[in-house]
């Protein structure tokens, strides 16, 4: 298991403690109105409808691309290349 750590407004380096969301809707809300989470992507919308796909966020970042986000409240295998 990976050692998570979080880097606090006054640059104090601190453990996080790994808590599940309860649903996915509310870890959407949170990376959605935690702006130091994806400090550098702005979230235009939530649950999109995109072809036959639905993405949990769409954004765009400061370079102006866009942005797909697909959460996961689980632990996940492996890392997704493109």
């Amino acid at each position: 298991m990976q050692k998570l750590f979080w880097k606090t407004k006054g640059g104090k380096v601190v453990s996080a403690i790994e808590t599940p969301f309860k649903t996915e809707d509310e870890f959407e809300r949170y990376i959605e109105t935690a702006k130091e989470v994806l400090s550098d992507i702005f979230i235009l919308k939530r649950q999109v409808r995109a072809g036959g796909d639905i993405p949990d966020m769409v954004g765009i970042d400061r370079d102006n691309y866009v942005v797909v986000i697909e959460n996961k409240n689980v632990m996940v295998d492996g890392i997704a290349s493109g």
